[in-house]
């Protein structure tokens, strides 16, 4: 999981950091005014939201290199939402199915554990005496053999 999310901060800082570089240059040519005057910090919030698939590409088509803005918005929506997420989907199913795995194991270790910690309160002699065998159940470790 850790890796997971490095690698979303780093590309999410590095769109942030590449739409600002973009956007920097862009002016207006009928006023002669910057389009974009957010600074980092508004890229950086505008490439989360992105990553969230909350688009504005309002401003977009104003000015500046609009190929290269379009190609990085492309990335974006295509590497953060569609890989990364099912990334983490993937992630999280697999941890998911490692618990459930355990589950039945653990579950007959706790109920082992009850039937020894209450043993106390049955009397064998009393409840076997007429019984010609008698049934122990013990914890014990496997050992493993070739055919296991």
């Amino acid at each position: 999981m850790r890796a997971f999310f490095t690698v979303l901060m780093v590309v999410i800082f590095g769109v942030a950091n590449a739409f600002f570089i973009l956007n920097s240059k862009r002016v207006d040519l009928k006023k002669g005014t910057a389009i974009y005057d957010g600074g980092i910090y508004m890229s950086l919030i505008y490439t989360y939201r992105t990553a969230l698939g909350d688009f504005q590409t309002d401003n977009i088509e104003k000015g500046g290199d609009v190929t290269l803005l379009w190609w990085l918005f492309i990335f974006i929506t295509v590497f953060l939402q569609i890989t990364m997420f099912n990334l983490l989907i993937s992630i999280l199913g697999e941890t998911f199915g490692a618990v459930t795995s355990m589950g039945d194991k653990s579950a007959m270790q706790e109920i082992c554990s009850m039937i020894n910690e209450n043993e106390f309160i049955m009397n064998r002699e009393e409840v076997f005496k007429n019984s010609k065998y008698i049934i122990v159940a013990r914890t014990e470790r496997a050992g493993v053999t070739e055919n296991d």
